[in-house]
């Protein structure tokens, strides 16, 4: 598979200042949507409501990283991340979506996943290159400026007074996690990405995109390491 020579040239795409917020004040973008939704009590208008307030530039956003597909050069035998100069505030222009708001098929926003996926203009033998940005967070004051006059934001339960928040692991993980996630969310990348060039670099993305539902590196890694090896041994069988 071979990148067509014809790479996407974005102009900067103006977008809100993220320094207005503190870092406790932004929200994963699946939690702004389930807070517009109990509002409005109706999930399409509420992703109508993000969409259009993310492109007319009314919610401050940020992504924790942005990744583009695998590629391959003519006459080159190694993979490399395809690269780009595109930003979040790239994903939520307006040619991306439709009058009622809801975006094309060339940009895929995962809502409960808290990323986005777009097309590029650059080409493979297979199809477009897509660049996915992950961890997408909006700035939950400008959210709550999308809620309906009058609408009382929902009050978490009190804890028990012998209750205690679980303190996470000393590297921000918490106890407990999901094997089964952990190896859909793993295929799903590789899926979407082609395998990385080591089992390192694809625990770390793992770890990026579960956040605080990763266990910790050591553990993370043994419950990728056979997925990991499968998988060369067969893209290895079929070179």
């Amino acid at each position: 598979m071979t990148a067509v020579q014809r790479s996407i040239k974005p102009g900067k795409a103006s977008k809100p200042k993220a320094s207005a917020a503190s870092p406790k004040k932004w929200i994963l973008l699946k939690d702004a949507l389930n807070l517009i939704t109990d509002a409005y009590q109706n999930l399409g208008l509420a992703q109508r409501v993000l969409c259009q307030a993310l492109v007319e530039l009314q919610v401050r956003n940020r992504a924790a990283r942005a990744l583009g597909g695998w590629i391959s050069e003519p006459g080159q035998g190694h993979w490399k991340e395809y690269e780009h100069n595109l930003r979040v505030g790239d994903l939520w222009r307006r040619q991306y979506f439709a009058p009622d708001w809801f975006p094309y098929s060339k940009l895929q926003i995962h809502w409960q996943g808290s990323s986005a996926t777009l097309e590029t203009d650059a080409e493979t033998d297979a199809g477009p290159i897509t660049v996915t940005f992950f961890r997408i967070e909006l700035a939950r004051e400008d959210v709550s400026k999308l809620l309906p006059e009058g609408y009382e934001l929902p009050i978490p339960p009190a804890l028990p007074a012998t209750s205690s928040t679980a303190e996470p692991h000393p590297g921000g993980a918490p106890r407990g996690y999901s094997r089964e996630q952990i190896l859909i969310e793993a295929a799903a990348y590789i899926v979407e990405n082609g395998l990385p060039e080591t089992q390192t670099k694809l625990r770390d993305e793992i770890n990026l995109t579960l956040g605080n539902r990763s266990p910790s590196d050591t553990v993370l890694g043994e419950i990728l390491r056979p997925l990991y090896k499968r998988i060369e041994e067969v893209l290895a069988a079929t070179r």
